[in-house]
């Protein structure tokens, strides 16, 4: 589920304008009085940023007004976490996903990762696609607990961006051993991980074209050839060879008068003529 942040920017940005130009301030004078840059104000009046949340209580004041009355609706964690009573507002209300996903972008980083600690603590329906709009906001730990918890029932496709590359390489170990598709992790493995799950793969005489796009260019070359050698198909290779590797199997069937086809599309313009002057000179 997909929670879009319902703070209009642009209309917050016009109040605060609007509210500047009554009180006879300029931009300057109100970066100034804030202590921020004239490109914050200008910014936010323009409708390309908010106010950060340490800044609220101030405008409000200023101007008169309240922080619900800037954002254009109530929202009870950003009131609370400007007041500087975040913490007690947790230990005291339960703070639904939604309710998150609407303050976490206007908090610093260590009130979004305990507001997003809460949540995951006290929401029943505790799924990753539940949480999309938080991650960001999440502590790699956190994220790394959360993989644990999700790898059994294989809901956890969301996660990975998030987490550390020590719990991913954890978990892709997990999978191979319970016999569990590891495609989703293989963007995110680390060098290492990833070697030893392709050569596992290799040994177990399943197909590896999955790695592919993954792996050390010298990998795949090497593999390609090897398969060659032995007589066996190497097509899901080919548009992830070298030219230096497509040259030695052009080479190759050329002398053992096989077909050449399958490479052709693969081929530097280079390799093309060369093969055309050996037919010519035949």
């Amino acid at each position: 589920m997909t929670v879009n942040i319902p703070f209009d920017m642009q209309r917050t940005g016009a109040l605060i304008s609007r509210l500047r130009k009554e009180r006879g301030m300029t931009q300057m004078q109100l970066a100034d009085t804030l202590d921020i840059s004239f490109q914050a104000v200008s910014n936010w009046e323009r409708g390309l940023s908010m106010p950060d949340i340490s800044k609220l209580p101030e405008l409000a004041g200023l101007f008169g007004t309240t922080i619900d009355a800037l954002l254009g609706r109530p929202c009870p964690v950003l009131e609370q976490a400007a007041a500087g009573r975040l913490d007690e507002h947790l230990q005291s209300a339960a703070v639904t996903v939604e309710e998150a996903a609407e303050a976490a972008p206007f908090l610093p980083p260590e009130q979004a990762e305990a507001l997003t600690a809460h949540v995951v603590d006290h929401t029943a329906a505790n799924q990753p696609h539940d949480l999309s709009d938080l991650l960001p906001f999440m502590s790699t730990a956190q994220v790394d607990a959360l993989l644990k918890k999700r790898l059994a029932a294989g809901d956890y496709a969301l996660l990975l961006p998030f987490c550390s590359s020590n719990a991913i390489d954890a978990a892709v170990q997990a999978q191979v051993e319970a016999g569990q598709s590891i495609t989703a992790f293989l963007p995110f493995m680390s060098t290492n991980a990833l070697d030893a799950a392709y050569r596992t793969r290799q040994e177990q005489g399943l197909s590896t074209a999955e790695f592919l796009p993954f792996l050390p260019m010298a990998t795949i070359d090497q593999a390609a050839l090897e398969r060659s050698e032995r007589g066996e198909s190497f097509s899901e290779y080919l548009p992830f060879l070298s030219n230096t590797a497509l040259m030695r199997l052009l080479r190759q069937r050329i002398e053992h008068h096989q077909s050449v086809f399958m490479l052709l599309p693969f081929l530097p313009e280079s390799a093309i003529r060369e093969m055309a002057a050996t037919f010519i000179d035949d």
